[in-house]
C-alpha cells in the first residue's frame, strides 16, 4: 500500500493523509486502490482528491459510504475523518473553469456538512 502524503504528530500517530489521484477515473478501480488505502490506514483524518464525471461522482461517494459503514465494525479509532474532494472541468458563463466538490465523512459514512463547491477559472498566464 502507498500513499502520497502522510502528515505526522508529535506522537508518532498519523494527523493527515493524502490520495491524490489524476489517472484513475473508473469509480470501482478509485474504490479498490485509492479509498481502500485509506480507509485501511489509522489516521485521525484522511483526504481523497479525484476527478470523475458528474454521473460517476455519485456512484463514488455512495460507494464510499457503503464502505466506510461496512469498515466500521473492524475500526479501531472512530475519531477519524475522511474529506473527499471531487474535481472536474465545467462551463460557467460560456467559459471553462474546473469545479470542486468537497465533501466530509464520519468515520462511519455518515456527512459531517453538507457538500461545498469551489469554481476555480482557467485563466490564460499573462505574457
Amino acid at each position: 500500500m502507498s500513499i502520497d502524503q502522510v502528515w505526522w504528530s508529535e506522537t508518532s500517530d498519523i494527523e493527515l493523509a493524502l490520495e491524490h489521484e489524476q489517472q484513475i477515473r473508473i469509480v470501482s478501480e478509485l474504490m479498490k486502490k485509492e479509498v481502500s488505502h485509506l480507509i485501511d490506514l489509522k489516521a485521525l483524518r484522511k483526504i481523497l482528491i479525484a476527478y470523475v464525471s458528474e454521473p460517476d461522482e455519485k456512484s463514488l461517494i455512495d460507494n464510499m459510504i457503503v464502505r466506510l459503514k461496512a469498515h466500521r465494525l473492524r475500526l479501531t479509532y472512530p475519531a477519524e475523518q475522511y474529506m473527499l474532494i471531487v474535481g472536474r472541468p465545467v462551463r460557467k458563463l460560456g467559459k471553462p473553469v474546473l469545479l470542486f466538490r468537497r465533501y466530509l465523512f464520519q468515520y462511519n459514512g455518515y456527512e459531517i456538512d453538507k457538500p461545498t463547491d469551489l469554481v476555480v477559472s482557467q485563466a490564460k498566464a499573462s505574457e
